[in-house]
């Protein structure tokens, strides 16, 4: 799928276009895109298009406080046959805290006292496909 999408954006769309794109996948971007050419940003209500150009509605990720403390807050809607992942990085990129997501209104208390204070990085997964991604902010 991923290759057939590479060659309808790099048949149809300028080259800028595709190297902006590959740059923003590269540092996890958090856009969908309607068509093979257009992007929008959709920072408050995450989603993912499906294969057939479609979007797979009733999605929701909130990720709170932030900045945390020694607690962090997760809930996550997904739609009916949805499953999903949110996984929290550090600066360098180790995985570092994973919450499993199903469908339906998932809701989760993250226990951060170990965690040092510092800027991470988290990525919301559903269906196998990066739906957000965001910067989770620690301190003590």
């Amino acid at each position: 799928m991923k290759k057939i999408l590479f060659l309808l954006i790099t048949v149809n769309c300028s080259l800028i276009t595709v190297q902006a794109r590959s740059y923003l996948r590269a540092c996890g971007d958090s856009l969908f895109y309607n068509n093979v050419c257009e992007v929008t940003v959709n920072p408050g209500n995450a989603r993912i298009m499906a294969p057939q150009g479609s979007e797979a509605q009733g999605m929701m990720v909130n990720v709170y406080p932030n900045p945390a403390n020694d607690k962090l807050n997760v809930s996550a809607t997904l739609p009916v046959g949805a499953f999903g992942e949110i996984i929290f990085y550090d600066g360098i990129g180790n995985r570092i805290i994973s919450v499993k997501l199903t469908e339906g209104v998932n809701s989760s208390e993250i226990d951060l006292s170990k965690i040092a204070a510092g800027v991470y990085y988290y990525k919301v997964f559903a269906n196998h496909q990066t739906i957000k991604t965001d910067k989770l902010i620690i301190i003590k």
